[in-house]
């Protein structure tokens, strides 16, 4: 996906750099001290993009439009998934409330 990502926006680097990137964006996700990896997860793929030649701008560009793909991407396929499952908001809500005592 990075290698395809890179080919939409610029002239990609060698595949390498791909893999460096996803490298780079899983170690990022391991360190990360925020939630979903901001800041880290961009620096780590901005470090191994420039480490190939990609412009500091392009490859920020990059991460932040990759990040917010894959997201997008990864919300579309929960509600997929919960909707051909039958499940909808308020039969979740109703799992995860506390049950009240009945008397």
């Amino acid at each position: 996906s990075y290698q395809a990502g890179m080919q939409a926006l610029f002239p990609p680097p060698q595949i390498g750099c791909a893999i460096m990137a996803t490298c780079m964006t899983v170690f990022g996700l391991v360190v990360a001290p925020v939630p979903s990896g901001t800041g880290t997860t961009h620096g780590a793929i901005v470090i191994a993009l420039t480490m190939f030649g990609v412009d500091l701008a392009q490859a920020f560009a990059f991460a932040l439009l990759y990040h917010a793909l894959t997201t997008g991407a990864n919300i579309c396929l929960g509600f997929a998934s919960a909707r051909s499952l039958g499940l909808k908001p308020s039969t979740l809500l109703k799992r995860i409330r506390p049950q009240e005592d009945k008397p």
